[in-house]
């Protein structure tokens, strides 16, 4: 049941990052390298200190950041295919 509480609440940490990294359009690849890793360790963190291991944490922050960024490239692709008809 942590580990769900968990996932849920890092997805909804990127969905933050996508929404930041949305408004900051003009911002320099530098400026959203930056914010990438303070979202990302903020997930981290928060998957730390809720499941107490570094290694779960880990994997975990590594799972939701694949699994997020995958499905939101797949919505961008099916809006676009969608657009086009």
């Amino acid at each position: 049941m942590i580990k769900i509480t968990v996932w849920c609440i890092q997805l909804i940490i990127w969905s933050g990052y996508t929404v930041i990294e949305m408004i900051s359009n003009r911002d320099q690849l530098l400026a959203k390298v930056i914010l990438f890793f303070v979202f990302a360790y903020l997930a981290y963190l928060v998957a730390e200190t809720t499941l107490k291991k570094k290694k779960s944490a880990f994997s975990t922050t590594l799972m939701t950041f694949t699994t997020f960024f995958i499905c939101q490239r797949l919505a961008w692709l099916l809006i676009e295919i969608s657009s086009r008809i």
